[in-house]
């Protein structure tokens, strides 16, 4: 038998790696002195999954497992690299370490881990179906409808006498540590993140209203706001949005109930009471995703609700459009555009108020969306450069 002791050291040296490879991937600061860092930590994954099937079989048939579950998969493997099997066409590239027939032996050792985990769900979820067994068809069936009619129950009465409405829970070091996390995301899926700045500075507070076509948009916005406006913003956020991505809380994300007016209502004050306290606000007029190309913008009354209580703050207007331009990744650029000038709807109706605002992004948003189709870039500047794609590498290669 292994000393247990070295089962604890595995586990321990693996958390150590785990945790440490977390923080690096996260801020991109593994150096390329680091890169065989990917085939240790495969390497202790597949031993933690061996040293599991030993502890459960015993030595000697968990060690044949062990190598049949280690053969099979690069087998498999390999068949796929060569032909194209099971997974599609694929290849690996020399980060993994050691090859075989064009498969990193670190991946047998992946797939160890990978099917000890899956033994130990498996186990799991048998000893439930057990129970539930063991509880009987009539039992288990009263639970279920005690369990629904609880959940309905506590629905209606959140429906009838509470308010829906999730307020901001800004919390500073968590926002910071989201950034470092926001940018290492944003570089890692787009070539180039681009943006046209008309004012020289907007001073705070101020709202700003966004085209929605994109569930990358809240996180370009906040980047976009942390690296070039700096102000102390919030957001107006669909409700079953900040339920499923709660997080956004923390970074200022507060909740819209849009089915009922009285809690829309509640989301409108409680943006009013944060411009009152010069913190700016941004909004999506549209208040849900729709295509980039979809006309008209169809926005909602909200805008026009703070224009009107707000006379004193500006308004600005700011389009986001995603393109493919010759690069395997796409690009995005972002047009922070000028203020909305108050005589424009100081003495307009609320329905008036927003199809102006309504006209404004959209032709801002037009021209922009000519601007990157002609290729016309010349003004734009760069705000996050992607990291080096994979085209980059064969280019460079076919070029050598």
């Amino acid at each position: 038998m292994i000393a247990v002791h070295f089962d604890t050291w595995v586990y321990r040296l693996f958390l150590i790696w785990y945790i440490c490879g977390i923080i690096l991937l996260s801020f991109q600061l593994i150096p390329p002195a680091l890169e065989w860092s990917n085939s240790v930590f495969l390497i202790l994954a597949g031993l933690l999954g061996m040293l599991y099937f030993i502890r459960s079989y015993g030595t000697g048939r968990g060690m044949l497992l062990s190598l049949y579950i280690f053969l099979f998969t690069m087998t498999a493997e390999g068949f796929g690299v060569a032909y194209g099997v099971f997974f599609g066409d694929y290849f690996y590239n020399s980060d993994f370490g050691m090859m075989v027939q064009g498969v990193p032996i670190t991946i047998g050792f992946a797939w160890l881990m990978v099917t000890a985990t899956t033994h130990v769900l498996a186990k799991r979820i048998l000893i439930f179906i057990n129970r539930s067994h063991m509880l009987g068809a009539g039992g288990l069936s009263g639970q279920l409808l005690q369990r629904q009619s609880a959940r309905l129950f506590l629905l209606k009465s959140l429906q009838k006498g509470r308010c829906l409405m999730k307020k901001a829970a800004k919390q500073p070091a968590f926002e910071w540590m989201f950034h470092q996390y926001n940018r290492a995301i944003l570089k890692k899926h787009f070539h180039r993140i681009s943006f046209r700045f008309h004012p020289p500075a907007v001073p705070a507070p101020a709202v700003f209203f966004v085209n929605h076509s994109s569930w990358w948009d809240p996180l370009i916005i906040h980047y976009a706001n942390r690296e070039l406006l700096l102000h102390d913003s919030f957001a107006m956020m669909d409700e079953t949005g900040l339920s499923s991505y709660p997080f956004f809380q923390k970074l200022g994300a507060f909740s819209v109930y849009k089915k009922k007016s009285k809690e829309v209502l509640l989301s409108l004050r409680y943006a009013s009471s944060l411009l009152d306290n010069d913190k700016s606000i941004w909004l999506f007029p549209q208040g849900e995703e729709k295509h980039a190309e979809r006309r008209p913008l169809e926005f909602m009354g909200g805008l026009a609700y703070l224009a009107k209580k707000h006379p004193e703050v500006l308004f600005i207007p700011v389009s986001v459009y995603y393109s493919f331009i010759h690069e395997q990744k796409p690009q995005v650029f972002l047009e922070i555009g000028r203020s909305c000038q108050k005589k424009d709807f100081q003495t307009l109706n609320r329905h008036k108020i927003t199809s102006q605002f309504e006209k404004i992004l959209t032709e801002q948003l037009d021209q922009l969306r000519s601007a990157v189709i002609h290729e016309e870039l010349s003004r734009f500047s760069l705000l996050v450069k992607g990291n080096t794609p994979l085209s980059e590498g064969y280019r460079n290669s076919f070029l050598k």
